[in-house]
């Protein structure tokens, strides 16, 4: 069960961090942010957009990267990790959701699969 949430985990961070270093021009399915790519909502395309923004992806991908640790028992305690999957998979779940596209659907699913083992699977590692 480690490998798989780990690799969740590590799936989840890449798509959270996209949005701190994005493309160049044109999104594409393994990296779906760009410079080009704009929130759904007009109102978020400004200052307070790319603040949330960037807030949202920082604070997803180093939740996702500090569960891993946790759940390998180094730097953080273990008994943090479904509380770190559980935040990293609510913020990612919400910068999507700024971003609402085609592209989004991979991470959405990936945090969906998360919070579902985490939650109602009640996952277990150790």
């Amino acid at each position: 069960m480690k490998i798989i949430i780990t690799i969740l985990s590590i799936l989840g961070a890449h798509f959270s961090l996209t949005a701190v270093v994005p493309a160049k021009k044109g999104a594409w399915i393994l990296w779906p942010f760009a410079k080009d790519t704009k929130p759904i909502f007009t109102f978020l395309q400004n200052s307070i957009g790319t603040t949330a923004t960037q807030l949202l992806s920082v604070i997803a991908g180093a939740c996702f990267i500090a569960a891993i640790f946790s759940i390998y028992g180094k730097f953080v305690p273990a008994e943090w990790w479904p509380y770190l999957l559980a935040a990293g998979s609510v913020s990612s779940i919400l910068l999507y959701l700024m971003y609402l596209s085609p592209l989004a659907i991979l991470p959405l699913l990936i945090n969906a699969t998360i919070l579902y083992g985490v939650f109602a699977k009640t996952w277990k590692v150790g």
